[in-house]
């Protein structure tokens, strides 16, 4: 079992923080802010208190098990955020004006959030939109916020009554990733100039940062969380760093969304993502709708970067597509056989009584293409004389087994490795069989949106220096997916010093580690969709790039 450790492994196992420090990172809980700790070896509550300048009592307050049980080394405490520092007082003496009317004005600063803001003066974001509705959903380094007064306690419990959201279940994670990262950790030098995506970093006007959001399931409350959410959010996470690097300042916030659509529709409640030019979520397609009409209305580019069941796609041009629909992926891969495999003979298996999406999506291809194929209806167990009889001798075979799961095509995959002396067969294949690449005896085809891993040599030192460990190897690597997406939208924001990618910005073509996505759309008003697909071949694990 991989070691999971603490409110979200994200920004703990990725950033080290010295027990001398205080850490950047805060989250917010029921409204109050605190800043989350890693305890290092031999650090005890007297030391931290004293680095963040609270007594011992606040800290165990707020972490109560503190009471009865020690510190132990790399676990993540929550330190309330009491103290103001001289350089925030500074910046508050800066940015505070009084206007004729005896309000006060604020003068938004580089780096600031609406939510620190509000925090700041102690009044509620909504309270402050009302006020500034223009200004605050941009939020521009220069710009004139009117802070107003503080409500009573009373009129603010009643306020909270009929507008409050509850975030109990929504923790919000702030970074600052130039400030965060030592920069002594690791050095990446681009060499490809295919990968060099920050190329164009010294015409973006380093001022502004590009904030971002990630709204993922990372499952922080269940006992089995997901990991290749946690892997994709690690891979971002470099790239972030790299960007950093080049002079990019950027603002992270991250969500965790659990798999619920009540979970999603809290989410986009949070104010903080008003401000933001990137959201990359969710996972899940129940919650997509939620999301993409938070992402229209706010006018909020949002790459939903694994289901292809985007229903919003043709009519929100705010929504980003990472994964092309099935049917178009079929279409590719019968376009391919009508061209390199015409003579073959194709037997599509069935594991259930019906044809899946896919499948028939792939059967209607065929039929579009004037190919014919057998079909072999649901049997008891994989029958070696039915799919004999439907082989031929002389011709290569193709056979579709209908199952994304390999485990419900294992039998039949074994069969086919046995006539494989016989019989030229070769199978077309799920992605997620790749997993099983060892097990299949015979050569594999299969679509795919994912390209081999290329030039990964530096990335992969990335990862081990900051996780101590390479990257998974399975099938998708969702960690060079998170670094792929994350990147790609960067280079394209900076490229053009736009924050809006619907308006006036045409997706370019980007050579990443395992992805070359290639977006488009239909017209003005639909969502852009990543139309690069690609044939593989597996032969015994080795993959190659058919087309």
């Amino acid at each position: 079992m991989r070691n999971f450790l603490i409110i979200l492994s994200l920004f703990i196992v990725f950033l080290t923080i010295s027990a001398q420090e205080r850490s950047s990172i805060t989250i917010t809980e029921k409204g109050k802010t605190y800043y989350l700790h890693t305890v290092a070896k031999g650090e005890g509550l007297y030391r931290i208190s004293k680095t963040y300048e609270v007594t011992i009592d606040d800290i165990v307050t707020a972490n109560p098990h503190l009471a009865t049980e020690s510190l132990k080394a790399g676990e993540s405490i929550k330190i309330p955020k009491i103290r103001i520092e001289k350089e925030e007082k500074d910046n508050i003496t800066t940015a505070i004006k009084t206007n004729n009317n005896g309000q006060i004005e604020h003068i938004i600063q580089p780096k600031e959030t609406l939510y620190g803001i509000s925090k700041r003066y102690d009044v509620t974001m909504e309270a402050i939109i009302a006020l500034n509705p223009e200004v605050a959903a941009k939020m521009p380094i220069g710009g004139k916020l009117i802070i107003p007064q503080k409500e009573t306690e009373n009129s603010d419990d009643n306020n909270q009554q009929q507008t409050s959201i509850d975030t109990s279940t929504v923790t919000t994670y702030e970074v600052d990733i130039k400030e965060n990262i030592q920069d002594e950790e690791v050095e990446i030098e681009h060499q490809n100039n295919s990968h060099n995506a920050y190329e164009f970093a010294s015409s973006y006007n380093s001022e502004i940062p590009l904030r971002i959001a990630y709204l993922l399931p990372f499952m922080t409350q269940s006992s089995k969380p997901d990991y290749k959410f946690t892997d994709f959010y690690q891979g971002a996470l470099i790239a972030l760093k790299e960007a950093a690097d080049h002079g990019i300042k950027i603002e992270v916030y991250t969500f965790d969304t659990d798999k619920t659509s009540i979970k999603a529709q809290q989410v986009v409640q949070e104010q903080t993502l008003l401000n933001c030019d990137l959201i990359i979520g969710p996972a899940y397609p129940n919650q997509i709708q939620p999301v993409a009409d938070f992402a229209y209305q706010h006018r909020i580019n949002t790459i939903i970067p694994f289901t292809n069941k985007v229903s919003d796609i043709s009519i929100n041009p705010y929504l980003i597509q990472f994964n092309a629909d099935d049917q178009s992926q079929q279409e590719y891969l019968a376009a391919y056989i009508a061209k390199n495999e015409k003579k073959a003979k194709i037997t599509i298996i069935r594991t259930s009584s019906g044809l899946s999406g896919q499948v028939q999506d792939f059967v209607n291809a065929l039929k579009d293409k004037k190919l014919s194929f057998n079909d072999i209806p649901q049997q008891e167990y994989a029958n070696r004389d039915i799919l004999a009889d439907k082989l031929s001798k002389t011709e290569k075979n193709l056979i579709y087994i209908d199952a994304s799961r390999f485990s419900d095509a294992k039998e039949w995959i074994k069969l086919v490795g046995q006539l494989g002396a016989t019989y030229n067969i070769t199978l077309i294949g799920d992605y997620g069989w790749l997993n099983y690449a060892t097990e299949i005896p015979t050569p594999m085809i299969l679509v795919s949106m994912f390209l081999p891993e290329q030039n990964a040599e530096e990335y992969n030192a990335a990862y081990l220096k900051y996780y101590g460990n390479l990257p998974a190897k399975s099938m998708p690597q969702y960690d060079k997916l998170g670094y792929d997406i994350t990147r790609y939208f960067i280079y394209n924001l900076i490229q053009n010093s736009s924050t809006q990618i619907n308006d006036n910005l045409t997706l370019q073509n980007y050579q990443g580690l395992i992805t070359s996505p290639q977006y488009e759309r239909k017209s003005s008003m639909s969502g852009f969709m990543n139309q690069k697909v690609y044939i593989l071949q597996s032969i015994q694990g080795q993959i190659s790039i058919l087309e």
